[in-house]
């Protein structure tokens, strides 16, 4: 059997930059930023007796303006392809993977995987997971400009090799329940290093470990409604020193309410709070939880194409929840796109 799926997605929103951060307190005042993003992504399935293989790709076209970005505009571009295939035998089955990351600003990334997963009963199954993965730097680290900051082109992506042990049940009546033990060895990561005029320029310098456990539960739906919750906690530390790190959340909390009707509508109401645990001079605000609405509804066309229409609402409630004062976070925005299967 094979299978084709398109998707096309978009968004824009405005970015209010502080530069009040100076330490004696004298206000800068604020500049803004407007972030736009297009892209899309295509899937080829194919299945067979034993074998379930996907192929795809990722293309995603970023600018960020603004008068804190080198020369007013940069861009961010990136470009993916990925193929895995899933072999199942009896309770048993193997997922090999691998990936490829392109870049315009960081450069370049291969990334395997390997996960595996046992059904021991009727509704409980076990995972492992272990990968080698990357996160590419913001262009407000690569290209941002300042009173404090120096831009730094010639960053690298974070690199990070990811271990994952955990189970997911039914058996508990009326919930499901997922939990997973993770951890996580980084290098390359982002880091700053001062400079004699008293700014400070991003580097790729710290080596960290981060592991730590995470917790989702969903109830069975009554009348198409349900409810979810999430918790993860993380504990990351300096792998050079031992101490913890500053700046990466240490817990984070998700709610929501799901409205699932397959041949009408599925609404989903999610808010998510994070902890993130940031340096004191970093001046910044999370004691807001984040809610956004997401909207999507599936339709059929002639033949065997099948197509959804998505709309979501970011931070509906216009609540702060930021790491630097410098980059606040964005008042309530909206994106919404296709996807198509053929």
């Amino acid at each position: 059997e094979l299978s084709f799926e398109l998707a096309f997605r978009g968004s824009r929103r405005n970015i209010a930059i502080s530069m009040n951060t100076l330490s004696t307190g004298e206000g800068r005042g604020n500049t803004t930023g407007v972030d736009t993003n297009l892209g899309g992504s295509a899937r080829l399935f194919w299945q067979q007796e034993f074998h379930n293989l996907v192929m795809g790709t990722d293309v995603d076209f970023g600018t960020l303006d603004s008068q804190n970005i080198v020369n007013g505009s940069q861009r961010l571009d990136r470009w993916a392809l990925y193929m895995n295939d899933t072999l199942t035998i009896g309770r048993f089955s193997v997922t090999p993977g691998i990936r490829y990351d392109h870049t315009s600003s960081n450069g370049e990334f291969w990334s395997p995987s390997l996960g595996a997963t046992c059904a021991v009963a009727d509704s409980t199954v076990l995972r492992a997971y272990a990968a080698r993965g990357f996160t590419t730097p913001p262009l407000g680290s690569t290209y941002g400009t300042g009173f404090f900051s120096v831009p730094n082109p010639d960053l690298k992506m974070e690199k990070v090799w990811s271990f994952s042990l955990g189970f997911e049940t039914a058996a508990l009546k009326y919930l499901w329940l997922k939990t997973t033990y993770f951890h996580h060895s980084v290098s390359d990561a982002l880091t700053t290093q001062p400079m004699e005029e008293g700014t400070f320029k991003p580097i790729n310098g710290g080596k960290q470990r981060r592991e730590g456990v995470e917790v989702e539960i969903r109830t069975t739906p009554v009348y198409h409604l349900s409810l979810t919750a999430g918790f993860t906690f993380t504990n990351a530390e300096d792998r050079n020193t031992g101490e913890v790190v500053k700046d990466i959340p240490r817990y984070v909390y998700d709610m929501g309410i799901l409205y699932d009707d397959s041949r009408f509508l599925r609404a989903l109401l999610k808010g998510r709070y994070i902890d993130w645990n940031a340096s004191p001079e970093n001046n910044g605000r999370y004691s807001a939880m984040i809610w956004d609405l997401n909207l999507s509804r599936k339709f059929s066309l002639p033949g065997s194409v099948a197509g959804e229409v998505f709309f979501t609402a970011h931070n509906l409630f216009n609540g702060d929840q930021y790491l630097f004062d410098m980059y606040q976070s964005p008042r309530r925005w909206f994106e919404g796109g296709l996807r198509f299967t053929f």
